[in-house]
């Protein structure tokens, strides 16, 4: 990505995080060697062999997180990994990292019992079809015509399995939940399918998510239970 797409795309993110979804914070950080430096704590949760690009993805989504954070009132710390290799959130609050080769973002809120989270970054152009057809139900499917429409409700999914992690702690199947997307592709909402969880009754519609496409990007933030 050009540095000028770089920068656009990054203004159209924070406009649609700030209108959009104006009580989360949010963390946006470009990756590159001049990322700044992980916590000693957070290096050692790296592999000794990892490659410098995945060292600087894993810096740039601490950073972004901290900046969020930091929104929320928060000090700077250091940011572990549970046993299913999902950030440690500071108690009290929830938050979800994404990045591309070239950018990371992070979402944070004030965490309550039934406060979801997650957002997703995709990049249209190395988008697999093929990915679509594993997670995607037959409905979600129908729903689609063009690969970017794949990339938007793939993401959308992502997202939305993100949010209901933060909440329930484990990982549920992708054909567990079902998302219906309206505004023209730009939003969307998740109903359980199955009966993975009481916190999720069956056939009841859930989540505030939001669409965004910009400069070859698609951006989804699923949200819910946050007031």
């Amino acid at each position: 990505m050009t540095p000028v797409a770089m920068q656009n795309a990054i203004s159209d993110i924070r406009q649609f995080l700030r209108t959009r979804f104006p009580k989360i914070a949010y963390g946006i950080q470009p990756i590159g060697p001049d990322v700044p430096a992980l916590f000693p704590e957070e290096a050692q949760i790296l592999s000794p062999n990892a490659v410098i690009k995945r060292r600087l993805e894993f810096a740039a989504g601490r950073h972004a997180a901290r900046v969020a954070l930091r929104s929320l009132g928060q000090p700077k710390v250091a940011l572990g990994k549970s046993d299913n290799g999902q950030p440690l959130w500071p108690n009290g609050t929830v938050g979800s990292i994404t990045h591309t080769e070239d950018l990371a973002i992070a979402v944070a809120t004030v965490a309550t019992d039934q406060t979801g989270i997650g957002v997703d970054l995709e990049l249209i152009q190395r988008f697999r079809p093929d990915l679509a057809e594993a997670v995607l139900t037959a409905n979600e499917l129908s729903c689609v015509q063009e690969q970017s429409d794949l990339a938007a409700i793939f993401s959308a999914k992502e997202a939305t399995y993100k949010a209901i992690f933060t909440t329930l702690g484990k990982v549920i199947g992708f054909q567990d939940v079902e998302l219906s997307v309206g505004d023209q592709g730009r939003c969307f909402s998740a109903t359980a399918v199955t009966d993975f969880s009481p916190e999720f009754p069956v056939g009841e519609a859930f989540l505030n998510g939001r669409i965004l496409s910009t400069n070859g990007m698609i951006l989804s933030v699923a949200l819910f239970g946050s007031k």
